[in-house]
Order: C-alpha cells, then structure tokens, then sequence
C-alpha cells in the first residue's frame, strides 16, 4: 500500500508540474528570452553536463546512472517551491 501511495504522491507532484500551453502558442520558445537569460540557461546545461561527467568518472557510473540517482534523490528532497520564489530566483541572473 505504501509504494501505491508513493506512486500516487509522484503521479500528482509531475502533473502539477505540467504547464498546458494552447496549440500555436510560442510561449515555450526559448529563442524569445532575453540575451542574459539565454547564457543563464546554457551556463547551466554546460556546467551541469561537465559536473556529471566528472561525477561519473570518480564514481566508476554511468552518465545515465549519475543521472538517475541524482534525479531521485533530488524528488525524495524536493521542497514545494512558489511561482514568487522562483521568479525571485530568476531575477537574480538579469540584475
């Protein structure tokens, strides 16, 4: 009952999580974001990118495994973050 209920739980954290965007809408389309925030995101990928290489590496894992783990271990710590949290986040990489 109590993996049921887990199953449950991440079922209803990932569909909160999903935005529906309307057919035809660029909402989504990265290419619109400003200069800055375009480098914040590709800092990001490439940091993380390199990070997980070298996790592997010294771990004797796959990339893939690295991942994984890491994506597990970041649901089972997960806080409830808020759309004003988040944008006082963002902010801080165009100021």
């Amino acid at each position: 009952m109590e993996t049921l209920s887990d199953l449950l739980d991440s079922c209803e954290l990932n569909l909160n999580s999903i935005r529906i965007i309307p057919d035809g809408s660029n909402e989504c389309d990265a290419t619109n974001l400003p200069i800055e925030q375009k480098q914040a995101v590709y800092s990001m990928n490439y940091t993380n990118s390199i990070m997980l290489s070298v996790l592997a590496e010294h771990t004797g894992k796959t990339r893939e495994a690295v991942a994984s783990f890491l994506a597990d271990t970041f649901q089972a710590n997960q806080l409830t973050v808020t759309e004003d949290e988040l944008n006082q986040f963002m902010r801080q990489f165009v100021e």
